[in-house]
């Protein structure tokens, strides 16, 4: 018998057990609801260090004044990253005592696809500010705090779901 057949074997026979199937299934929700927040959480990261090399340009091209503006969106980049990086996993373990069915978790990983076209926008006008190396206005550095302030809420009501 091959590797791969065992495999499907002992994995077939592990459903069986109860409770061990429907744990698999919860256990592969979470890892993908993880994996997801983790990769939004790193193109957060790589827009920060957009808006530091921003910064930087700025203050060599005497543009001062402009600076707090990134820096306030440098922060708040920061603080959601961290958010979606620690945001809770969806469920207890196996022998905890609350544990959140499995139709909760599907929910919960589509609240955090959705999430994705957010990440996606604020993404496109942080690339947009700092591609052309020209000071951002006002209206473009608010409306990225704006999305972030968004992104920021929908992961707080993302919390309260999961503490409800």
């Amino acid at each position: 018998m091959k590797k791969e057949e065992v495999g499907h074997v002992l994995k077939t026979a592990a459903r069986i057990l109860p409770g061990i199937g429907s744990y698999q299934d919860r256990e592969a929700s979470r890892e993908a609801d993880k994996a997801l927040r983790m990769e939004l959480s790193a193109t957060l990261d790589q827009l920060l260090g957009r808006a530091e090399w921003l910064k930087t340009d700025l203050a060599k091209k005497g543009a001062i004044k402009h600076i707090q503006r990134v820096e306030d969106v440098t922060r708040h980049l920061e603080k959601v990253s961290r958010m979606l990086e620690f945001a809770s996993r969806g469920y207890a373990p196996l022998f905890s005592r609350k544990q959140v069915d499995e139709e909760a978790l599907d929910r919960i990983y589509a609240y955090d696809k959705a999430l994705i076209e957010l990440v996606k926008e604020i993404e496109d006008t942080v690339v947009g500010m700092t591609e052309g190396r020209e000071t951002p206005s006002e209206d473009k550095t608010n409306h990225v705090r704006e999305m972030l302030s968004d992104l920021e809420r929908r992961l707080e009501e993302r919390e309260a779901f999961l503490k409800s």
